[in-house]
């Protein structure tokens, strides 16, 4: 698709006396269609900080998981919510679900 451009006639006066000289012809992008890539941009550009911080992810998933084993070794008898995996969880599901509607 061909981005939606504006021809500009820019009239040139001769100065001895005014009169049209000649045309200027000048192509200007809309300043929407800049603002439209620019979003579009930020956009695509959101999808790798979001990688990103998922990628961030597992290794405190992992250290949350060694922590609660630790924790429930030291403690057998303890019913306490170390990580709130359930909550993670409801967390997770929201976005695989924002994902894939």
């Amino acid at each position: 698709m061909q981005p939606n451009l504006i021809l500009q006639k820019l009239w040139m006066f001769d100065i001895y006396g005014g009169r049209n000289n000649m045309y200027k012809y000048k192509l200007n992008l809309k300043e929407q269609d800049t603002d439209r890539a620019a979003f579009q941009e930020k956009r695509i550009a959101a999808f790798k900080e979001i990688e990103s911080r998922l990628n961030a992810l597992y290794p405190m998933v992992d250290k949350a998981k060694d922590e609660t084993i630790a924790y429930y070794q030291e403690k057998p008898e303890s019913y306490s919510v170390i990580v709130p995996t359930d909550l993670v969880l409801d967390y997770l599901k929201d976005i695989e679900k924002l994902l894939t509607e």
